[in-house]
C-alpha cells in the first residue's frame, strides 16, 4: 500500500488499474487508499486505454467506494472510445456503475448501440453482467433485451447456474417473458439444477414465476435439488421457493414436506405471500412483443451475482418512443445525478 501511494505518479493508467484490482481482489477496501489514488486515475481518465478503464472502475466498485468524480470522467472516457471498446470492457464498466449505485443515463442510454455488440460476441458472464446493470439502472430497452436472449441462448450451453440465475432474474425484474429464452433455456437448466446451489434454485424458480413461465420439466428438476439441499437453504431462499411454486401452481408435495419440517411455519408464509402478489405482471411475448411494466418488479433475493435487487425498471418501447423516465439513445438526458 505504502509503494503503491509513495509512486502514485509514476503510474500509467493500465498499472495503476492492475494495483487498484489487486487490492480489490483480496478484499482491501480502505477507503482513504482508495480515495487518494482516485487523484491519480481521474488523471489519467482522458488518456486511459480500454482495459485500464475496466480495471480501474471495477476495482472501485469491487470495493464498493463511489467516487462521484472518478466514475463521471471514466464515464465520458467510455463514451469516447465506444466504437473500440471489446465486449468484456462494455460489461465491465456498465456493471461497475450499477454495483455503486451511481446513475449515468447518458452512459447508459448512448452505449446501447454498443451494447449491442455484446449480443453478438459476449461471454455468458458479459450478458449476465449487461442485462443486471441496466435494470439495476432502470432502464429497459426491448429491442437489445431481445438480442441478449438470443445471445445467452447460443451460449446457454457454457452457462453456470449462477449465471442463468441472473440472467433469468433480469427478465423477471422488468417483468418480460421471452418464451424462445425459456424454452430453449429449459433443458440446460434442468441439467445444472442438479448441481446448483441454494440461491441460484431460488432465483430462478422466481424468475420464472414472475414471468408466469410453466416448465414441470424445469420446475421438477429444481424441486429434486431443493429437496437434497434443504438443510442449505437460508429462510429468505426457502420463501422464494416456495412462494414461487405457490404463484405457478405447482403442486410437489415432497417439496413442501422437506420444507415444512426444515422451516416451521413457512409454507403458510409462501402460500400468504403468493396469495397477495399481483396477478398480472408478466409482459408476455410468444412472437416478440412485449412492453415494459410500470409495475414494480419481484425484488427479492439476489440476481445470482450476489447483488441486490435494485429499482424497478423503466421501459423504452420498441418504436422509440420514450416509455416513463427512460430515454432512447440519442436523445440528450440530463446530467448524471449523485448517488
Amino acid at each position: 500500500r505504502d509503494a503503491a501511494v509513495a509512486r502514485e505518479q509514476e503510474l500509467t493508467a493500465e498499472e495503476l488499474g492492475e494495483v487498484l484490482m489487486c487490492y480489490a481482489r483480496v478484499g482491501y477496501s480502505a477507503t482513504d487508499l482508495f480515495d487518494r489514488l482516485a487523484l491519480r486515475a481521474v488523471a489519467l481518465a482522458p488518456t486511459a486505454p480500454p482495459l485500464a478503464i475496466a480495471d480501474i472502475v471495477t476495482a472501485y466498485a469491487t470495493a464498493r467506494v463511489a467516487n462521484t468524480e472518478l466514475f463521471t470522467v471514466y464515464g465520458e472516457r467510455t463514451l469516447q472510445l465506444k466504437q473500440d471498446l471489446p465486449a468484456v470492457t462494455i460489461a465491465a464498466v456498465l456493471t461497475a456503475f450499477s454495483t455503486v449505485g451511481i446513475q449515468d443515463d447518458r452512459l447508459f442510454i448512448e452505449m446501447i448501440p454498443r451494447v449491442r455488440f455484446v449480443a453478438h460476441h459476449g461471454t455468458p458472464q458479459d450478458v449476465a453482467n449487461v442485462l443486471t446493470a441496466y435494470t439495476s439502472a432502470g432502464l429497459w430497452h426491448y429491442k437489445l433485451f431481445v438480442k441478449l436472449a438470443e445471445r445467452a441462448v447460443q451460449v446457454r450451453a457454457e452457462c453456470s447456474a449462477e449465471q442463468i440465475a441472473q440472467i433469468l432474474f433480469a427478465f423477471a425484474k422488468v417483468e418480460m417473458r421471452y418464451d424462445k429464452l425459456y424454452v430453449d433455456f429449459s433443458p440446460r437448466v434442468q441439467v445444472i439444477a442438479a448441481t446448483a446451489l441454494p440461491s441460484h434454485l431460488a432465483a430462478i424458480a422466481h424468475s420464472y414465476a414472475a414471468v408466469k413461465a410453466y416448465d414441470m420439466g424445469v420446475l421438477t428438476a429444481i424441486a429434486e435439488r431443493a429437496v437434497q439441499t434443504v438443510g442449505e437453504f437460508r429462510q429468505e431462499e426457502a420463501l422464494m421457493l416456495l412462494r414461487a411454486f405457490r404463484k405457478l401452481a405447482c403442486e410437489n408435495p415432497a417439496l413442501f414436506e422437506a420444507f415444512a419440517a426444515a422451516f416451521p411455519g413457512i409454507e403458510r408464509d409462501a402460500a400468504s405471500a403468493a396469495s397477495s402478489s399481483p396477478s398480472d405482471g408478466a409482459n408476455e411475448s410468444s412472437n416478440g412483443d412485449a412492453a415494459a411494466s410500470s409495475d414494480a418488479a419481484p425484488t427479492e433475493g439476489s440476481g445470482g451475482d450476489g447483488s441486490s435487487a435494485g429499482p424497478s425498471a423503466t421501459g423504452v418501447s420498441e418504436n422509440n418512443a420514450p416509455a416513463g423516465d427512460a430515454r432512447e439513445a440519442g436523445e440528450a438526458p440530463p446530467a448524471a445525478a449523485p448517488p
